[in-house]
């Protein structure tokens, strides 16, 4: 692509343009870790809207569950949706009298899912005097305080995105939407044991605690009681899901649970047959995660039914007020789920710190995203075990 396309105009159509333009066509990645070199612009009090190329690379290839999923341009604020459907009131009739006229109450009931893009935002500072002697090997450098930065902000938000139980209050304009209050339903809400919070099930405007509705997925629990782990509650989640699916089809499916989970489902596979679970290595891409058999040098992971299981840390085990035992189990159907980006990850720092009024060095980590779902049975949730 050529960079004069973008350069003047000061902005970038969609990620994949933004990643193009720093690092050239680079199907496998080849190049992503190169040091970045923003364009620089040549008019005075211009401001450089994207510089963190590098960064946003590094959070959407990484091997957690924000990896996983699949990235995308903004697109919209909201999508309209078929909220119940007509299918008459005697099915077996599936034609009209010769002649006759299709009544007009016939047609599905639509509603609306809507979405906000949230900022995301971390800052950092340095002293004129430590900047003075970053230079001696007891003073922290500058590069090092960024780079430290860099990890702690994204683990904050893997953390946010995937620890904050759906049943806990959350700042509604802060915070990506977490995975588990995508993943959730009215049954849950009601019948989990959790003594959710006011407010805590609703996701795109449309709330699961007044009954259940089109906007539920499905969600395994056990009342807030936790059950020994058996390979049976994740067949039961694919079981309820499958039929949500696309043509059926396990393309684009993917598991995510805990260390201590994954390890469970290691030992009850390996009691079954001598050897390990089958794996495939994986590529976390733009557009998620790939399934790339045969190709070297690529992210392991194991496999159950065919779709890979990823390991986050951060995956929730909490369930009721005091229960607590092994991580959730999560099954995403990635064609309909995704993180909406508005703006890309960028790192930007004041070097005239005197001119700007702050006796430091300053940076800050910005960006504009949403986690974002416009279809919910398709997704399932284990939680209650041990």
């Amino acid at each position: 692509m050529d960079p004069n396309t973008f350069s003047n105009k000061g902005y970038f159509d969609n990620w994949n343009e933004m990643y193009e333009a720093y690092f050239g066509v680079d199907p496998m990645g080849i190049f992503a870790n190169k040091v970045e070199a923003p364009y620089l612009t040549t008019t005075t009090g211009i401001r450089n809207i994207i510089y963190g190329a590098w960064l946003t690379t590094i959070f959407v290839t990484t091997h957690n569950g924000l990896g996983a999923m699949r990235d995308a341009p903004w697109r919209k604020s909201g999508y309209r949706v078929i909220k119940d459907s007509y299918f008459g009131s005697t099915p077996t009739a599936d034609g009209v009298t010769q002649g006759g006229a299709i009544p007009s109450s016939v047609q599905d009931t639509l509603d609306v899912l809507e979405f906000q893009p949230k900022t995301l935002a971390n800052v950092l500072d340095i002293s004129t005097a430590e900047l003075a002697m970053e230079g001696r090997d007891d003073v922290a450098k500058w590069a090092e305080l960024v780079d430290a930065r860099r990890k702690i902000m994204m683990n904050a938000w893997d953390r946010a995105f995937l620890m904050r139980a759906s049943k806990s209050a959350r700042s509604a304009d802060k915070h990506l939407c977490p995975l588990d209050a995508i993943i959730a339903s009215y049954d849950q809400y009601t019948n989990s044991g959790e003594s959710p919070t006011s407010g805590c099930f609703t996701v795109g405007g449309q709330t699961r605690q007044s009954a259940a509705s089109a906007f539920d997925a499905y969600v395994s629990h056990n009342a807030g009681t936790a059950r020994t782990f058996a390979m049976k509650y994740m067949d039961d989640l694919v079981i309820a899901c499958q039929p949500y699916w696309d043509d059926g089809s396990f393309e684009n499916k993917h598991w995510l649970t805990g260390v201590d989970t994954a390890g469970r489902i290691q030992q009850l596979i390996m009691a079954q047959y001598r050897g390990k679970l089958d794996s495939a290595p994986v590529q976390y891409t733009v557009g998620g995660i790939k399934t790339l058999p045969g190709q070297p040098g690529l992210t392991l992971v194991n496999l159950y039914d065919n779709m890979p299981i990823i390991v986050d840390k951060f995956t929730d085990a909490t369930y009721g007020s005091a229960t607590k035992g092994i991580g959730k189990v999560y099954l995403i159907d990635d064609n309909y789920m995704e993180i909406a980006i508005g703006q890309p990850i960028e790192y930007q720092e004041s070097k005239e710190y005197l001119a700007t009024g702050y006796l430091a060095k300053r940076g800050i980590f910005h960006a504009v995203m949403e986690s974002v779902a416009w279809n919910f049975g398709c997704h399932g949730k284990l939680m209650d075990i041990k």
